[in-house]
């Protein structure tokens, strides 16, 4: 067997083995894209009610402001978010409802500025 045949030969068999172990790594190391907490926030100035469920839990807030909450995933099914939100005047101030992954990114929002305007959303996470 010649020179080039032998090298030819060699790198065949490093390209195998870097792609088997590629492979095997890959299931390994399982990159998790699932999300399994986020942050409900409602910002209004004036006085506000938001009733929100998911994971089979019910909670009702009347702030006034801004108001965040870590809700976090129980199972590994689909997560469903409801959230129903109401300002408690008449004001056309922006009532605004997000549900936001930890790192900041907005996932879902809604907003209204009508006098007594309510905000109905939900948010399903595969």
């Amino acid at each position: 067997m010649g020179s080039y045949a032998k090298i030819g030969a060699i790198v065949t068999i490093l390209g195998i083995v870097i792609l088997a172990c590629t492979v095997m790594l890959t299931g390994i190391l399982d990159v998790n894209d699932r999300i399994d907490e986020v942050v409900l926030e409602v910002d209004y100035f004036e006085h506000w009610n938001v009733t929100f469920s998911h994971n089979s839990i019910e909670e009702s807030w009347s702030e006034m402001g801004r108001k965040e909450k870590i809700l976090v995933r129980h199972s590994g099914d689909t997560w469903v978010i409801s959230v129903e939100a109401e300002k408690m005047d008449e004001s056309s101030g922006y009532l605004r409802v997000k549900i936001k992954h930890m790192d900041g990114t907005i996932l879902k929002q809604a907003v209204t500025m009508l006098p007594y305007g309510k905000i109905t959303m939900v948010l399903e996470i595969p």
